[in-house]
């Protein structure tokens, strides 16, 4: 691979704000697409770098300049412009990545076709020119080309289908710049300024068989997006100097080979003087040369015009200024004034000093111990690198020689004697000699003293809170964290460290005991009825003064006091007694048998009769047989069991009051009498008659029972056989009953209209049927109705009798005779209907007119009935005042007609014979009405 060629740059910066570009894909593509391209350009210039001079050719040498046959522009992978073509004809071709609007992100490569046509001697230099007609990029990103060559040759201008392969692993290429380590500048590339690569290498290898043409192809930094492309002129441009041009030189003659050489750097790969001493190696391949003289420099650029040097196997050379990476090129001249290509050697130069710092115990303020662990931080920049370190507790007095900088990280350094703050000094140097000027330290606290408790008691019981102080550090209770001053108030043991911030610790451990001890086997005001056996858990004890021992027996009856104090002084008492006597039971003795109620009564405890509570000087009146329980606050326990026996002897077969056809009674126990004659249980009776049965027990209990024996139906009273009734109350003194076949109950009211039979059956299975009816519907009554009046009535009925106001009525009978009327009719059953009617002859009564009555005005009056005046409805009490005749005729509810013809008239009488107001001797008035 060809060798990345120096360069220098110069030039401005400008902006180019876009244009249309239309792009065409061949003879078939019929479209185009109008792209806005908007991107910022920097428009550089390249000083054309030198080459590697040739020798002196004893034959002398001759250069051609080729111009391109074929060139084309590879868009984001695809052939999609050439020379012809591209930028509508404008002639430009694009070497780089875009990315910016309309081409983000898109790569462009070129490509050029020479045909270098017969030999003419050996190639001494070919070099690549391009002209920039612009430079499109971002800012601060690597800009560079790459030329290779290529063996794909079939390359047409006309043709936009065919783009040479590009293999970017051939050897054969030229950077104009190294990727790795050179960037461009912005403003190194001015318009029309020319890019030169040396593809000697390519146009070796592509030109040395039949096969005298040669393509190559162009790319930029295709690995960052940002890096942006070069448009360069093609071999359509208007100006011909523009065009893409190959220059090759040809040596004609004999060849002077340049003589060969390297150098070193005494002092390596850094140093921290700004002069180095060079070891210098040269030689000449040709008979009768050789090295005469050697020049070096800082750059290519400056290396042509450094003075010659004589050459010498050693020499020295002074670094540019400033901290860095520092390159020294070298040049050889022999005998026949040969150059040697260029060689270089880099060295670092260093002359800053490292910087740290110092870390004891991980950054700890505090320490309890004199050895404590040491850590440091330190850089050297871009510097050769820190190497060695020493220690001090001494400012200015090391107490180390310098040691590898990887030891200290983890070190054990012992500070000086004594408590209080130690401060550890620190330096640092790097791999060419400079160390830290300024004081670099870290600085720690010793402190071996342990924190002081106090308030409370190592070792100690306490029976009330306590309140542990200490004046530094924290606290732990338990484990747990714990503040000065915090009161503890909870029973329990507890041990209490606190460490300061060295770590000093000190412990202390106590107990908290407000907890009474605690006592078994006997309770406060206990009362036991067998000896107890009493422990308790801690402490001492008196038991009624006397000192008791814990697991010791109290046997004997008595009160008794039993104190306990345990190591922190609580106190538990205890009062108890002892009690073996059973309760005295008086009223009953054990195994008794009474026939009459008893008074128990016991002396103490409490008491269960047959499992109830009982209490004592209660009566016992019910038979039975009794077990009382009584047992004191001790538990002694007194049992009783007795009998009551009230009862008299049982009969079986018959019952009292039982009625009977026939009987056989029994007894289970004493003699019986029936009627006052001995009787034998199972004796049957038969014969009708009321009889006695008197059973007397052992005991002198008495059972009477009282039976009949009857053969002769009940007797039913309240209804009789074919009754009617409104409604009735059978009534039977004896056996059972159903009303139309349901049961029914002696003295009950039947008021249900209907036809029933009544079937009343004694306990000894005789039977009386009654049949009989209940009528509750009242007699219907036409012709009259309830509080009507009427000017007459018959009134009308079909069943039962009536009276008419108390006076016996026969039915169809008419009333006319004025008045008041109650017509109650009465049916068998004795159900009533019941009908107040009135007889009304007279008409109506008005009053404030009469017949024939003249009135200036007038008010008619009545009290009933409806009216007419001169046939309009009228009400009565109104007021009449319009002059003229009236007939008004009120008639009551049963047509009754009261009829007042009257007269008003308002109007005055005349008057003849005087005037009002006149004087007369003598008058005579006349008037007409």
């Amino acid at each position: 691979m060809g060798e990345a060629l120096p360069f220098t740059v110069s030039g401005s910066i400008a902006f180019w704000y876009g244009r249309y570009l239309t792009m065409k894909w061949g003879e078939t593509m019929k479209e185009r697409i109008l792209i806005l391209l908007m991107t910022i350009v920097m428009v550089f210039t390249l000083i054309t770098p030198g080459l590697v001079p040739r020798a002196e050719a004893a034959g002398g040498t001759v250069t051609r300049t080729y111009t391109a046959t074929a060139d084309t522009m590879q868009l984001n992978g695809q052939p999609e412009y050439n020379g012809i073509y591209d930028h509508d004809g404008d002639g430009y071709l694009y070497v780089g990545m875009s990315n910016n609007d309309g081409f983000v992100n898109v790569r462009n490569r070129m490509a050029a076709s020479y045909n270098l046509g017969a030999p003419e001697g050996t190639i001494v230099s070919a070099e690549l020119v391009l002209t920039v007609a612009t430079v499109l990029r971002v800012p601060n990103h690597t800009l560079y080309m790459e030329a290779r060559g290529s063996a794909a040759n079939s390359l047409d201008h006309n043709f936009t289908g065919i783009f040479p392969s590009v293999d970017t692993d051939s050897p054969y290429s030229d950077e104009f710049t190294a990727k790795s380590t050179a960037e461009v500048p912005m403003g190194t590339y001015l318009q029309n300024q020319t890019i030169t690569l040396n593809v000697k290498s390519a146009v070796d290898a592509f030109t040395d068989g039949s096969d005298r043409i040669v393509t190559f192809t162009l790319n930029g930094n295709e690995a960052d997006a940002d890096s942006g492309r070069f448009i360069l002129y093609s071999l359509e441009a208007s100006n011909a100097a523009f065009r893409p041009k190959l220059v090759v030189t040809y040596e004609t003659g004999p060849v002077n080979t340049p003589p060969t050489g390297s150098f070193t750097i005494v002092e390596g790969t850094a140093t921290n003087t700004s002069t180095v001493n060079l070891s210098v190696s040269g030689s000449d391949p040709d008979a009768g040369d050789s090295v005469t003289h050697m020049r070096f420099a800082n750059s290519v650029a400056n290396l042509s015009a450094a003075s010659w040097l004589p050459f010498s196997n050693s020499a020295t050379f002074s670094l540019t200024g400033g901290d860095g990476s520092k390159t020294i090129y070298m040049q050889l001249r022999d005998s026949n004034n040969a150059f040697s290509a260029n060689s270089s050697q880099t060295i670092l130069l260093d002359q800053t000093a490292p910087t740290g710092t110092l870390i004891i115990n991980d950054g700890a303020s505090w320490t309890k111990s004199a050895t404590v662990t040491l850590k440091g931080t330190y850089s050297d920049g871009s510097g050769s690198g820190v190497e060695q370190v020493r220690l001090s507790n001494i400012n200015g007095s090391w107490q180390t020689s310098w040691f590898s900088i990887a030891d200290l990280n983890g070190r054990s350094w012992v500070l000086s004697a004594g408590e209080g703050a130690k401060t550890v000094y620190v330096q640092y140097r790097d791999k060419v000699g400079n160390s830290s000027s300024s004081v670099i330290s870290s600085t720690i606290t010793v402190d071996t003293t342990a924190p002081v408790i106090t308030n409370v008691v190592d070792g100690k019981v306490y029976n009330s809170t306590v309140t542990p102080l200490f004046s530094e550090g924290s606290g732990l209770l338990n484990g747990n964290p714990y503040s000065s001053g915090t009161t503890i108030t909870q029973d329990g043991a507890y041990t209490l460290s606190v460490t300061d911030l060295a770590g000093n610790d000190a412990t202390v451990s106590f107990r908290v005991d407000t907890t009474l001890p605690i006592v078994l086997g006997v309770a406060k005001g206990g009362i036991y009825n067998t000896n107890k056996t009493i422990t308790f858990n801690e402490g001492t004890a008196t038991l009624n003064g006397a000192v008791f021992v814990s697991g010791a027996q109290v046997a004997l009856d008595g009160m008794y006091t039993l104190i306990v104090t345990d190591e922190a002084g609580n106190v538990t008492t205890i009062t108890f007694e002892i009690d073996k006597t059973a309760p005295r039971v008086t009223g009953v003795t054990n195994g008794g048998s009474y026939k009459e109620e008893v008074t128990v009564s016991f002396n103490e405890g409490t008491a269960t009769l047959n499992g109830a509570a009982f209490t004592t000087g209660t009566k016992i009146d019910q038979d039975g047989v009794y077990t009382l329980v009584v047992t004191d606050a001790a538990g002694n326990v007194t049992t009783i069991s007795f009998t009551i026996d009230t009862v008299a002897p049982t009969v079986t077969g018959v019952t009292e009051g039982g009625i009977y056809k026939s009987v056989t009674p029994g007894f289970n126990e004493g003699t019986a009498t029936l009627n006052g004659v001995a009787f034998n249980t199972g004796t049957k009776i038969d014969q009708d008659g009321v009889y006695t049965l008197v059973v007397t027990d052992a005991a002198g209990n008495v059972t009477t029972v009282k039976f009949e024996i009857d053969n002769v139906g009940p007797t039913v009273t309240g209804v009789t056989e074919g009754g009617v009734y409104k409604s009735v109350t059978p009534v039977f003194t004896e056996g059972t009953a159903k009303l139309n076949t349901v049961a029914f109950t002696s003295g009950t009211v039947i008021g249900t209209e209907g036809a029933y039979t009544l079937v009343v059956t004694d306990a000894v299975g005789n039977e009386t049927t009654v049949n009989f009816t209940i009528d509750t519907t009242p007699p219907t009554v036409s012709g009259v109705t309830e509080g009507e009046v009427y000017q007459k009535a018959t009134p009308v009925f079909t069943e039962g009798t009536a009276k008419l106001n108390t006076v016996a009525f026969t039915s169809g009978t008419e009333i006319v005779t004025e008045g008041a009327y109650t017509l109650v009719v009465t049916d068998a059953a004795g159900n009533e209907a019941t009908i107040r009617f009135t007889i009304d002859t007279t008409p109506p009564t008005v009053t404030g007119v009469s017949e024939g009555g003249v009135y200036k005005s007038a008010t008619p009056v009545f009290i009933e009935g409806t009216a007419k005046l001169n046939t309009i409805a009228f009400t009565s009490g109104t007021e009449i005042v319009t002059e003229g005749a009236y007939t008004l005729v009120v008639t009551d509810a049963v047509g009754n007609e009261t009829t007042v013809n009257f007269t008003i008239d308002t109007t005055p009488p005349t008057v003849s014979g005087v005037t009002e107001g006149e004087v007369y001797q003598k008058a005579t008035p006349v008037f007409t009405e």
